[in-house]
């Protein structure tokens, strides 16, 4: 096995045990999504921060922030990972 695809196995096996410990907080799931997809030029990864609170069932979002994001990426697809928990 390459050394490339050892360290590819041991952080999804790494990523794996977290996920089976529970619900993922939202900075193992950011470190999580930015390992899978921040070497991929077709992703543009956003931290959630942006998106601020849930109160009351509305999520709290500076919409020009963004709208900048979403102009100014080049990348196909856009990445915002989201936990949700009840």
């Amino acid at each position: 096995m390459s050394r490339l695809k050892s360290k590819e196995l041991k952080f999804l096996i790494h990523a794996l045990d977290l996920a089976a410990k529970g619900c993922l907080c939202d900075d193992t799931m950011c470190t999580v999504a930015r390992k899978l997809f921040d070497k991929d030029d077709n992703v543009t990864f956003v931290n959630p921060s942006i998106l601020g609170i849930v109160l009351n069932g509305l999520v709290t979002v500076n919409t020009e922030e963004i709208r900048t994001i979403l102009r100014s990426s080049r990348s196909e697809f856009i990445l915002i990972p989201v936990n949700f928990q009840w």
